[in-house]
């Protein structure tokens, strides 16, 4: 089935985030990051946000981390941003 979706998003010319349903990052300098196509939050404190995706957990450090907004379709993590890893499980 992916396969099918990969060839139809590239026949549509669509980005493969909408069409494979994957996350999207976007992140602002060191400022924040959104993270798009996301499962929920599954942890945040001060220092550390991990969000749930459909590839993993994105594990978001750094320091006066905040949840911004949280969406269906986004969340947005503000604060000094040090790092990005999904963690594979």
């Amino acid at each position: 089935m992916a396969d099918l979706r990969d060839a139809l998003s590239r026949w549509l010319d669509l980005p493969e985030e909408v069409t494979l349903d994957l996350p999207r990052l976007r992140l602002v300098g060191g400022l924040q990051v959104m993270v798009e196509n996301h499962l929920g939050v599954r942890s945040f404190h001060e220092d550390e946000a991990v969000v749930a995706t459909k590839i993993g957990d994105l594990l978001i450090w750094g320091a006066d981390l905040r949840v911004g907004a949280v969406s269906e379709d986004a969340v947005l993590v503000t604060g000094r941003i040090e790092g990005l890893r999904y963690i594979r499980g």
